[in-house]
């Protein structure tokens, strides 16, 4: 009878997401007819682009990696009641962090790796730990913050690949960094090994060892829920943002790094420009379960395989996905807005005053 009960508490959850997934994709059909786009084509298309063209599954696997491995820094975030939008902005410092490393440090092949992936995961930590540490002393509006440190850095991309690490033997309008030694790439251009799928796992059961096996995973929760409440029972909601920000941040360096040892080889000023403003869709389409977000980065990596591959056998330009991304986007942030009003109601505007407990953070 219990498992009745979970199942369907999760698919009453998941519904409201499946319906803007469902609605996104009727009124794209109702866009591309209206235009005159032929729809079997495109529907076509898009199924071999993202599973039956050659090549096409790893091109999804490769998308579903990315969104995975950001989308459990964000679900921690979440979790705990904070607003990590920058992602975007510590995928970039990851990137530049681990690209410096391999092109500058010559060393065995499995010490330059292992450092290129600690220090992109790293600099992604200490880039969302600055907007983190404004929120819990000051109380800054973290979405600002995290908003504002992605536009910091695209500049910084910028400034790497046009200045200190640029190719010198590259031209035009986009900069770039010399290509890192095939020795310390850890996939093909595909993207796609069993060390970057590896990898991808690794995060998932790190991520779920820490919210339902550690002591962070129950303060968290229970921050999240209502950080009044947790007050009253003497936790420390500071410690608990901290430590999310950071664990946030390294999942996003970590892709970066991913990226760069994996299929691009290098960094240029025009590098994803995108991918973790998805994962951050990703893990909220997902509904902040770590199944959900494996589900929902499936979704959308054959998406991303899909955009990259209609253009090759339709005249269906890539903004016509971009759109689907975006309606999905904007109905499930409509849905949410009522489940978010109740949530700050019950963080500011408690009913009665509890029963004080233990001081658990001690």
């Amino acid at each position: 009878m219990l498992g009745v009960q979970q199942f369907r508490r999760a698919g009453q959850a998941a519904a409201p997401r499946v319906a803007a997934l469902v609605s996104g994709l009727m009124l794209l059909a109702v866009v591309l007819g209206v235009s005159g786009y032929p729809l079997g084509k495109v529907l076509s298309g898009s199924i071999q682009g993202s599973f039956t063209a050659p090549g096409a599954w790893q091109s999804t696997v490769r998308w579903m990696i990315a969104y995975v491995i950001i989308g459990a820094g964000v679900l921690v975030t979440v979790r705990a009641g904070f607003l990590n939008l920058g992602s975007q902005g510590q995928f970039y410092l990851g990137t530049t962090a681990s690209v410096w490393i391999a092109l500058k440090w010559n060393g065995p092949q499995v010490v330059v790796i292992a450092a290129a992936l600690l220090g992109g995961a790293a600099a992604g930590a200490i880039w969302a730990l600055i907007p983190g540490l404004l929120r819990v002393i000051w109380g800054t509006d973290e979405v600002i913050t995290t908003l504002m440190a992605n536009f910091l850095g695209v500049l910084w991309l910028r400034w790497v690949t046009s200045g200190p690490l640029r190719n010198p033997a590259g031209s035009g309008e986009s900069t770039s960094t010399e290509t890192i030694g095939k020795q310390v790439r850890i996939s093909s251009g595909t993207g796609v090994s069993w060390f970057t799928v590896a990898l991808a796992i690794s995060v998932l059961f790190a991520t779920w060892f820490l919210v339902t096996r550690t002591r962070f995973g129950v303060l968290s929760a229970i921050t999240g829920r209502n950080q009044l409440m947790a007050a009253w029972q003497g936790i420390d909601a500071r410690r608990a943002g901290i430590i999310s920000f950071v664990v946030s941040g390294a999942t996003a360096g970590l892709a970066g790094a991913i990226e760069v040892l994996g299929p691009n080889g290098r960094v240029s000023s025009g590098f994803a420009p995108d991918i973790g403003f998805t994962a951050i869709l990703v893990a909220i389409i997902g509904g902040l379960s770590l199944v959900g977000l494996l589900l929902a980065a499936l979704v959308f990596g054959a998406l991303q395989a899909a955009l990259l591959y209609l253009p090759i056998v339709t005249d269906l330009p890539p903004s016509a996905l971009n759109l689907l991304r975006g309606t999905v986007a904007l109905l499930i942030t409509v849905g949410s807005v009522g489940g978010a009003i109740r949530i700050r109601r019950r963080q500011t505007k408690p009913s009665g005053k509890p029963e004080r407990v233990a001081h658990v953070s001690k």
